[in-house]
């Protein structure tokens, strides 16, 4: 399950029920927010990032980014999607035009796709990773990668064709998420 939040609006990718747009301009304290659109794309989306009127959706169902347009949020739509060579995992952010996802078995890493035209988002680069990772934020040129037993691993990402390594911090469990 995956949440993001845009003004008023949120947008939740769920495997079961697809990415549904919630509106919630009245709720301040209490209040059930109200469902003004949904898409329901072929796969499980497990998560999503939204950018001004474009949602990116990690697809682990049929392993692929989807690219949604948002601008009509009572009709979201499927504009673009690009095959991820491997499962898609469930970490998802974007620096500029190019998208990050986490991927597992049986290649675990982080895979660069240039979303520069939301129709046609291509394949960049693909760093390894020793377990699959799930969470994923990026600061700068800066991927930190939630990676299993591994903790967390950096990564630069200043070339999406060539992400690298930078280091591994050691936690005491494997994190499943990092902000």
């Amino acid at each position: 399950l995956g949440v993001a939040v845009s003004g008023t609006t949120a947008y939740v990718a769920s495997d079961s029920t697809g990415v549904q747009v919630l509106e919630l301009a009245d709720c301040l304290f209490t209040c059930l927010p109200e469902e003004i659109g949904f898409v329901i794309p072929k796969g499980s989306p497990k998560a999503i990032e939204v950018s001004g009127a474009i949602g990116y959706v990690a697809n682990i169902g049929n392993n692929a980014l989807l690219v949604l347009d948002l601008s009509d949020t009572a009709a979201p739509a499927v504009i673009g999607s690009v095959e991820i060579p491997t499962f898609a995992g469930g970490g998802l952010a974007y620096s500029g035009s190019t998208v990050y996802v986490t991927t597992g078995f049986p290649s675990p890493g982080l895979q660069a796709i240039d979303a520069s035209d939301p129709a046609n988002p291509q394949l960049l680069g693909f760093a390894p990773t020793n377990f699959t990772p799930e969470g994923l934020t990026i600061s700068g040129s800066v991927a930190y990668v939630a990676d299993g037993l591994d903790g967390v691993t950096l990564m630069d990402i200043s070339d999406p064709n060539t992400p690298t390594i930078l280091s591994t911090v050691d936690t005491p469990f494997s994190p499943l998420g990092v902000a």
